[in-house]
């Protein structure tokens, strides 16, 4: 089920400091025709000794813009200030509780698919936080776009799709349950019988389903297949942010809700407030087309 499509800035910011801090040492201790082989495109001088109007755009964008570099320093936006991910927190954690899944894995398939807005709905009819379809949703169909139905339809699928892989170690199960959640049981079934034909471990994300799955775009190799085409780098792109923001969630905040309590105490400024009472998120307003 494909989530909605979006940056996260605060890794554009990141990536984009990282790449004019590099350029610019590249700059210092390079000769220039070293230089220019070295940079991208738009960092590259111009006959006058400028940059180019893109690399204005951006540096506007992301180190100028006030609103911007608010927006990067509200509580709201830092988990590790606030000690909350999103306004869904509390319920998440609870039904999470009840499935036995990691709530902070759960919020960081929450942001992938729908940035915490609840009245998501994508071109394939996914609706809610988690992108449920109606008719996989169970008694919850006609009420996805309730955070509480949503949460429920999309756990107890999560979970299912979760024990079809209880064979795999934790990380591998991990990829494999994200993976079929986005593309569907019948795409990842193709990309595991392609990887058998390609003589690769079906039951392997690197080096195995994370090649087979963007062959699945390819006519000669879909056309094998029993469910075709398929955007398959879609879905490796989708596993990899996933794990990559859960990873950073766990760094910042503790799996257990007793834990998260004992912080409040000990920072009441930055976790004191009920969900009901959060100030309006930036993830609470619909996300990027």
């Amino acid at each position: 089920m494909p989530g909605v499509s979006g940056n996260d800035s605060s890794s554009s910011l990141l990536g984009l400091r990282f790449v004019i801090g590099r350029s610019a040492a590249l700059a210092d201790d390079a000769p220039n025709r070293c230089r220019a082989e070295a940079e991208p495109d738009f960092l590259r001088f111009d006959g006058d000794g400028r940059r180019s109007e893109t690399y204005g755009t951006i540096y506007d964008r992301y180190f100028e813009d006030s609103e911007t570099i608010r927006g990067f320093q509200e509580e709201a936006s830092r988990p590790d200030k606030s000690g909350r991910i999103s306004r869904y927190d509390e319920l998440i954690r609870r039904q999470a509780a009840e499935y036995d899944l990691d709530w902070r894995l759960v919020a960081a398939l929450i942001y992938q698919e729908s940035r915490f807005y609840p009245q998501a709905r994508s071109k394939a009819d996914a609706r809610g936080l988690m992108q449920v379809l109606p008719q996989f949703a169970g008694d919850q169909a006609d009420s996805l776009y309730v955070p509480e139905a949503n949460l429920r339809a999309g756990m107890r699928l999560m979970k299912a799709i979760w024990n079809r892989y209880a064979y795999l170690d934790s990380l591998e199960r991990t990829r494999f349950a994200l993976a079929e959640y986005h593309a569907g049981h019948g795409h990842l079934t193709d990309a595991r019988r392609l990887a058998m034909d390609l003589g690769r471990d079906p039951n392997r994300w690197e080096g195995s389903l994370a090649t087979t799955l963007p062959l699945l775009m390819e006519q000669r190799w879909f056309s094998r297949t029993r469910h075709g085409f398929y955007r398959g780098t879609r879905t490796v792109d989708y596993v990899e942010e996933i794990l990559a923001r859960y990873r950073a969630y766990t760094r910042l905040l503790p799996r257990d809700p007793a834990v998260i309590d004992t912080l409040r105490v000990a920072r009441p400024d930055a976790t004191g407030d009920e969900p009901s009472d959060l100030p309006a998120l930036a993830a609470d307003r619909p996300p990027p087309e």
